[in-house]
Formats: structure tokens, sequence, C-alpha cells
């Protein structure tokens, strides 16, 4: 599933392409769907109007029943009536920029897209950056709930099997996280044991809470993009996957 950028469906409209901008944007409309993502209800249901518009003009070209100047002038409407719609939605909603393996057939090298390092006393944080990512599609390592399928096993080799299994990590960066010993043994072994050995193909990235300030950063972690927001970091790990 090819999923276009807003400026890409953009071009697309200014190309005359409505079809293929149309067929895109039901694409767009049907991952988030799919996903239980509702942020996209309040457009869907004009966009819909507008592609029967759209069907409606093809089809009265194809029985000769409009000419073609009154056919462009319809089709300048209906590229007008899209632009309009797309405009306010966000930008985000555009960033599902790879293939869904599962929807796709095609087996996944990990287990896991990202695992998801936290303190505990950041529980909430990190239940709602999970929450996000999986609405984007990406399967995530949240220790909280994985690890109650392992009951009875080794809580530390659990944890170093799902570094392994996940292509990529993901530091929620607090005052809690940064006075965590456990989470720096989780960074810290995903960095010399996994990320060092596979840059290429291997990213880790950061997510700074509000409070943070990111000067308190250990060395290590400072070479990597640190994002602000939950935005900044779905636009990042979108731009990398």
């Amino acid at each position: 599933m090819d999923l276009k950028s807003k400026g890409e469906i953009k071009k697309l409209i200014a190309d005359n392409n409505l079809q293929i901008a149309i067929d895109s944007l039901f694409s767009i409309f049907d991952y988030h769907k799919n996903i239980g993502n509702n942020e996209i209800d309040s457009y869907y249901d004009n966009f819909i109007l507008i592609s029967l518009r759209f069907k409606n003009v093809v089809k009265e070209i194809s029985l000769n029943l409009i000419d073609n100047e009154s056919a462009n002038i319809s089709k300048s409407k209906i590229a007008f009536s899209i632009l309009e719609l797309i405009n306010p939605i966000p930008d985000r909603i555009f960033l599902i920029n790879r293939q869904n393996s599962i929807n796709n057939g095609v087996k996944k090298d990990f287990e896991y897209d990202i695992f998801l390092s936290f303190a505990s006393k950041d529980l909430n944080f990190a239940k709602s950056v999970c929450q996000q990512l999986q609405n984007y599609g990406y399967s995530i390592f949240f220790s909280e709930e994985n690890l109650k399928e392992k009951n009875g096993k080794s809580f530390f080799t659990e944890i170093e099997k799902s570094l392994m299994k996940s292509k990529n990590f993901l530091l929620l960066c607090t005052n809690n996280s940064m006075n965590s010993g456990w989470v720096r043994a989780e960074y810290e072994t995903y960095f010399n044991e996994i990320y060092i050995k596979d840059e290429s193909n291997r990213h880790l990235f950061i997510l700074c809470d509000a409070d943070f300030d990111k000067l308190k950063l250990p060395l290590l972690l400072k070479r990597f993009q640190i994002s602000k927001n939950i935005n900044d970091l779905i636009k990042t790990i979108s731009n990398r996957l």
C-alpha cells in the first residue's frame, strides 16, 4: 500500500490527475479507519461526496452528455473541493510512507518495530505514546503489556530477547527515566550490542517530555535526533522507516 504525502496529492491535483489523487486519499482514509483512528471521520463523509461528484462527471463524459468545456469546469471545481478538504487535515495523517508488512503478506524480520523504554513512574505517558504509535500501524514492545505473557520466565532474559527482536529503540526521556538504572541498562545495551553493529538498519529515537532539560542528556544520547513532541516523533520515525 503506497500512501502518499499531502504534497504529492496536491501535485497530482495540479497535474489534473484527479483519479489518482482520489484513489490515494481513499488509501489513506481506509488505512486510518482500519487501525481505528477516528481523527479522519470528520473529513471522510465530505470526501465521499466529492468522489461521487467526480465519478458522475466521468460517467457524463463517457456518455457524451457534457462537452469538454463543461467537463473541465466541473473537474476544476472538484479539484478545488479536494484541496479545501485536505488543507486542514494534519500533516501527520499523511506521514505513513512505509508498507504495512502484515497487510502485504511480507514476512517481518523483527517481531517489533519499536522497543519502548521508559521509567515506571512515567507509565501514563508511555501508554499514551504507545497507543499513538500503534494507531499508525507500528508494533511496539511495551513491557507493561508484553511481559504479562511471560509470567514465570526471567524478566532480564525476556527484555534482552525483546531488544534483539525490536528493529528500533525509543527512549522516553524524562527526569524519571534519566534517574533509572534499568532504563540506562536498556539504552546502553541497545546501543552497544545492537545499534552500532547495524547502524544502517537500526535506529534509536528519543522523545523528551516538556519538563526535561536536554542539556542533561548523557553524551551517548546527544548524537541522536531529539523529538520535542509526539508529532515530531512520528514524522521522524516515518522518514526513517
